[in-house]
């Protein structure tokens, strides 16, 4: 309850496996549904997936997605910042290409 309450960031390391138990612990300690979650597997490799869903549809988003481990889950406000990387990286890699 503390680490909701406080408002903080959370990552979690290899949690991939726990995930569901660790979306139920946080929804029970009261984390809104809509509490925006990225999963990153492979993080910094060429083979390098993520997800970015809220709590309530990281679970079915990380499962169509087929992610596994190695896996880091990154859950707070954050996240919406992974949406604005990823499209300047694709940019960049775009720039690269052309």
């Amino acid at each position: 309850r503390a680490l909701v309450a406080g408002g903080t960031t959370l990552v979690i390391y290899m949690g991939l496996r726990n995930l569901p138990a660790i979306v139920e612990s946080l929804r029970r300690a009261g984390m809104a549904a809509g509490m925006p979650v990225a999963v990153v597997q492979n993080g910094t490799l060429p083979t390098q997936k993520q997800v970015v869903s809220t709590l309530a549809q990281v679970t079915a988003a990380v499962t169509s997605a087929q992610l596994q481990s190695p896996a880091l889950v990154v859950v707070g406000e954050v996240v919406h910042y992974a949406s604005i990387a990823n499209v300047q990286a694709v940019i960049e890699e775009a720039r690269k290409t052309a």
